[in-house]
Order: C-alpha cells, then sequence, then structure tokens
C-alpha cells in the first residue's frame, strides 16, 4: 500500500498543474500566431503615420538671390529678379556658388592664356572667345614672345548683369584684381607690363550656360575692359 502512494500523488499533481494552465489560459487568452508583438505594432503605427505624412510635400518658395551670400544685389531690381528667374530654372545654381567658379575660371584663363596652354583654354572658352585667345597667342609665338601673369591677393568678383533667354543662361561678372604681368622678347626683355609690380586690373566678363546640357561648364563668351 506505501509504494502506491506516490504513484496517487503524481496523479494529483498532474491534475492540479492541468487545472491552474486551464485558468492561466482563460484569463490570459489563447495566441493564434498572427498577433502583433506590441513594440513592433507601435513601430508599424508609427511608420504608417510617418510614410502618410510623407504624401504630404509642402512646397516652400524659392530663396530670394539677395541675400547674405550676394552683396550688391539689391532686391527688386532687375539683377535680382533675373538671377531669382535662374535659381528657379536651374536648382543647382546659386550666386556664391557661380562666382566662387567664375573667379577660379578667371585665375585659370588667365593664366594659361600666359603660358599659351590653349587645349586649357579649350574647355572653358566660347568659339568665338577661343579663336581669339588663339589668334593672340599665335602672334605672340611669332613675335618670338613669352609672357607671365600672376596674381596677388584675393581676386573681387561681382555679378552685374544676368539674363535668361529660354534655356540659356548668361551672366556678366566684374573682376577686380592685383595683376602681375609681363612681356618679355626673344632675349628677355621687357615689351610690356612689369615683372615684379602689381596693377589693378578690372575686367568684364560674361559666361553663358545652356541648363539643359549634360556638361555643367560655364563658358566664357566676351571680354572687355571697365569703361
Amino acid at each position: 500500500m506505501d509504494e502506491g502512494f506516490p504513484f496517487f500523488d503524481i496523479i494529483f499533481l498532474a491534475m492540479v498543474a492541468g487545472f491552474i494552465a486551464l485558468r492561466l489560459r482563460g484569463v490570459l487568452g489563447r495566441r493564434t500566431g498572427h498577433e502583433r508583438p506590441p513594440r513592433k505594432a507601435q513601430g508599424r503605427r508609427r511608420y504608417e503615420s510617418e510614410d502618410t505624412q510623407d504624401k504630404v510635400v509642402p512646397l516652400e518658395p524659392h530663396a530670394s538671390a539677395a541675400g547674405a551670400d550676394a552683396p550688391g544685389i539689391e532686391e527688386g531690381t532687375p539683377l535680382e529678379e533675373a538671377l531669382t528667374r535662374l535659381m528657379v530654372a536651374d536648382r543647382k545654381f546659386t550666386v556664391d556658388s557661380f562666382l566662387e567658379g567664375a573667379r577660379s575660371a578667371y585665375r585659370m584663363i588667365v593664366g594659361a592664356f600666359a603660358d599659351g596652354d590653349t587645349n586649357a583654354l579649350r574647355g572653358l572658352l566660347s568659339d568665338q572667345v577661343y579663336n581669339d585667345f588663339a589668334n593672340a597667342i599665335e602672334q605672340r609665338e611669332k613675335d618670338k614672345q613669352t609672357a607671365t601673369a600672376d596674381f596677388e591677393g584675393e581676386i573681387k568678383a561681382e555679378i552685374v548683369r544676368a539674363a535668361l533667354d529660354s534655356d540659356v543662361a548668361k551672366v556678366t561678372v566684374k573682376f577686380i584684381s592685383n595683376l602681375v604681368r609681363a612681356t618679355r622678347d626673344e632675349e628677355g626683355v621687357v615689351v610690356d607690363g612689369h615683372p615684379t609690380l602689381a596693377r589693378e586690373v578690372t575686367d568684364i566678363w560674361a559666361f553663358s550656360h545652356k541648363l539643359k546640357d549634360r556638361n555643367p561648364n560655364w563658358a566664357l563668351v566676351s571680354t572687355r575692359g571697365a569703361d
């Protein structure tokens, strides 16, 4: 008889455990496998909310061309209006970045012209300006002359005119620089300029760019000195 007690104890404990399991199941409910974990569900709701908001894109008015990065450009002037139209047509265009590129182009073109480097000039100039520069270099070589050009200090650049005709933009820039320029004959004698003294030079250069062109570069289309 004593050996039977453990057996009945095991059955009794199993029945108690089953009863407790049934009670817990009734209180907590049954999982079907389709439940969404609380954190994931919350993240899903947040994602759906953000996705819905993303479908409404606020359209902010484009910035005016007159601003802190465009000194000298007054609001409401024809120049400011033309630059603003250009900024709307070309979202990558800004006055500050354009002037930075214009200063670099000015320095490169002046240096390449002094060195007689027509290959460097070819990609920076329009056909007409390139022909003028190439002819001047050719004439200098015929005269057996050499030239040097170096800048001292900062090159100042200011947009003085802008226009947008269809998809062709044209921007005119006034450059003021201190340039050390000299031309020597075949014996090394200076025939123009000065080899060490800088002279203030003011140039008015116009750059043009077709907005739909895959080539992002602006080309120099005209040059002249200050009036």
